[in-house]
């Protein structure tokens, strides 16, 4: 059931019981996130559960030599925060991408309403399940896919998570997500660029991504299992 709250627009928030939504409501402030702000670091883990309102968050695993792959995106259809939920330390960076506002409650205030409110818990680890399923498939993208194909992902993976039809990056910010070399993507994305005038070919993406793209919409079905 999703919760008659008109002025959300995180889906996980939106498809909460009415009671549950209302719970922790008093503890959600609403803070707005800058693009590069970074959010969290294998020094300085996150604290708190970020929902997102809108803007993107980039999740990169991190070598001992500095180099970095992005793993997941967070936009307004879920939140960033489940290792402290599962009483883990979050040993990976999360930057802001986009530019935008989340919902912030402290991880601990929020397990413990977990606990007390099974809907709410199965409502959390149905989009935790939901996450590792995406996190799974960008792995195999990363493994198999034409570096062509991983940038038009990587671009549609934001796109699908905003309002706009645009956003602001560099070849530089693609190539360190992809572990890319910068010259080896600057070529693929000025391919993207002359299929379409609008916005790098934003209709052409989807085909252009080939195989190796799913809208995040099309995991939702998971929810089901835990009787959301």
């Amino acid at each position: 059931m999703e919760a008659t709250v008109p002025h959300l627009k995180n889906g996980v928030l939106r498809r909460l019981e009415p009671e549950d939504l209302a719970a922790i409501t008093p503890h959600l402030f609403l803070v707005d996130l800058k693009r590069h702000t970074v959010l969290s670091s294998p020094e300085a883990p996150l604290k708190n559960t970020l929902f997102v309102e809108s803007g993107v968050i980039s999740v990169a695993a991190t070598s001992p030599k500095g180099k970095s792959v992005e793993i997941l995106k967070f936009g307004r259809e879920g939140f960033r925060g489940a290792p402290a939920l599962l009483g883990a330390e979050q040993t990976i960076s999360a930057r802001v991408q986009v530019t935008g506002q989340v919902h912030t409650i402290p991880a601990d205030v929020l397990v413990v309403f977990m606990n007390e409110r099974p809907f709410l818990r199965a409502a959390l680890m149905a989009y935790v399940t939901r996450c590792l399923a995406m996190s799974v498939e960008t792995a195999f993208a990363y493994a198999v896919c034409p570096l062509r194909q991983k940038v038009a992902r990587w671009i549609l993976s934001t796109l699908d998570r905003i309002d706009d039809i645009s956003f602001p990056f560099t070849h530089e910010e693609v190539a360190r997500m992809l572990g890319a070399r910068r010259v080896s993507s600057l070529l693929p994305c000025r391919k993207l660029k002359e299929q379409e005038r609008s916005l790098l070919g934003v209709r052409c993406l989807p085909s252009a991504t080939g195989t190796c793209w799913r809208n995040p919409q099309d995991f939702g079905n998971l929810g089901h299992a835990a009787g959301l």
